[in-house]
């Protein structure tokens, strides 16, 4: 809404196919595969999270002239994430007690990589679903 993006719009609207892919996948990993993986997108997006959020909330706020209030989330969850990193250390060391579990945890984060770099490029291509 602060983007000046009608919320019922993105609501109707239908996800990319790359942005399907992970949703699918995630959901395949925690209810068919091992759901010990799903800390696997765990740190995905808290790593992501930790090295870019905050420098994507600048250049948006730098370059395209988007609002401190629109960024807000982007900007805070980017500094956070080191704690959550840690929190994600502990549950993994908790939890992960068999090498299978670990070697599925990997996988399912290779994969997720791979999915957000297919979203990119949608987004980049300008292929992505509005």
């Amino acid at each position: 809404k602060t983007l000046g993006v009608d919320p019922a719009v993105v609501v109707k609207s239908r996800p990319s196919p790359a942005c399907a892919a992970l949703v699918g996948y995630m959901y395949y990993v925690a209810g068919v595969e091992n759901p010990l993986a799903i800390l696997g997108d765990s740190y995905v997006v808290e790593g992501l999270s930790q090295l870019f959020a905050s420098q994507v909330a600048a250049t948006m706020k730098d370059r395209l002239g988007v609002r401190d209030d629109a960024v807000k989330y982007l900007d805070r969850h980017g500094k956070a994430d080191q704690a959550h990193m840690e929190d994600l250390r502990d549950l993994i060391n908790a939890h992960v007690q068999r090498e299978a579990d670990l070697a599925d945890l990997i996988h399912c984060a290779r994969v997720e990589f791979e999915l957000y770099g297919w979203i990119i490029q949608e987004v980049q291509a300008g292929t992505a679903e509005a």
